[in-house]
């Protein structure tokens, strides 16, 4: 298939699609399914935009913030040895670095980049406070994987704290791309497997890449493929557990997920050596900090693949504003059903 072929199918799945969600949300607000409608809105709003989210996920303290710094090569979001984020830190493209805070009261504010730790961290009890005031903080940059509309997303840390942990899921049915982010020495929890089943694992495991973190810490090559191939392990075994205990062994869901379990993208890497060798010019601790492979899969993902990515969530958004749809169909004709029966017995 030629570009300009691929280009125009990708053109006429976008309006259908597009069409498809204007549709159902209409009948969705005639049923009155309010959350159904706010849902396939949302998702039609996204699609318009043509706007792409890189999300960053994992639990607390396994340098979240350092793997963006590694992207945007210089130290920008906070990074700490406690728990740091305290907002949504959003990073979008613009020529001429600065920040502007979107407050909880509905007003925004610019400042410096070099001001952000201020204003999203919990280091100490006044810039708690002051974070506690910021919905988002959207840090604009010059990052190459920002380019044509892509956005990445900085999210706390998911079992910090339960406001943090509900922040971070309520952005996830908004993220095209997520990469999340282990480390070695606390391979794939049970609580991260789930995390990833029940919150992850709606569309496809495809638009998910899993970066171990910290892999400098460990100094010996053949113990370094050691570690990724148990995470590997890990993930295909928790997941698949997960999936058993939901669904069942015998059921479709556990027969899809086996199969995208043999796909799942694992990457061993340092976010650290990243960032230095990037700052200091070090091909050789680049190299070796993994960030070659990982950069080249996110940038295929960014480019090639991004049309059908960005199509998979209003897709299934589609597909589940159908089945509630059905369910409330089902539901309103068998309470007329039984309103005719009394209508007979009274008659």
């Amino acid at each position: 298939m030629t570009n300009d072929a691929g280009y125009i199918s990708y053109q006429n799945m976008f309006t259908q699609v597009n069409t498809g969600l204007v549709q159902m949300q209409k009948i969705a607000q005639e049923m009155n399914l309010e959350e159904t409608a706010k849902q396939l809105e949302n998702s039609r709003k996204k699609l318009e935009a043509r706007k792409f989210a890189v999300g960053i996920l994992g639990e607390f303290k396994r340098g979240k913030s350092t793997v963006i710094n590694s992207l945007l090569e210089k130290e920008i979001m906070p990074a700490d040895i406690l728990p740091t984020s305290a907002t949504m830190n959003r990073v979008t493209y613009d020529m001429q670095p600065h920040v502007k805070l979107k407050m909880r009261d509905g007003s925004t504010m610019e400042i410096g980049i070099d001001d952000l730790p201020n204003y999203v961290t919990k280091l100490d009890e006044e810039k708690e406070a002051q974070a506690a005031k910021v919905e988002e903080a959207v840090v604009y940059y010059p990052c190459k994987f920002c380019q044509n509309g892509v956005d990445i997303v900085d999210t706390p840390g998911l079992n910090d704290d339960e406001r943090m942990s509900r922040i971070t899921e309520e952005i996830i049915p908004k993220l095209d791309v997520v990469i999340m982010v282990l480390v070695h020495d606390s391979p794939f929890s049970s609580s991260e497997a789930d995390f990833v089943m029940n919150k992850l694992m709606t569309s496809d495991l495809g638009r998910i890449l899993f970066l171990v973190n910290k892999i400098d810490t460990l100094r010996r090559e053949q113990d370094r493929v050691r570690a990724v191939d148990e995470i590997k392990k890990r993930i295909r075994e928790k997941v698949l557990e997960s999936t058993k205990r939901i669904y069942g062994e015998d059921s479709q869901e556990y027969s899809d997920t086996k199969q995208k379990l043999g796909n799942i993208k694992v990457f061993p890497f340092s976010a650290l050596d990243a960032l230095e060798g990037k700052q200091a010019g070090d091909a050789a601790l680049i190299e070796k900090s993994g960030t070659v492979a990982f950069e080249k899969e996110l940038t295929h993902m960014l480019t090639e693949e991004r049309g059908a990515l960005e199509l998979q969530i209003p897709l299934g958004n589609l597909g589940r504003g159908a089945q509630e749809i059905v369910k409330a169909i089902e539901v309103r004709t068998k309470a007329l059903q039984m309103s005719g029966q009394e209508f007979e017995e009274k008659q």
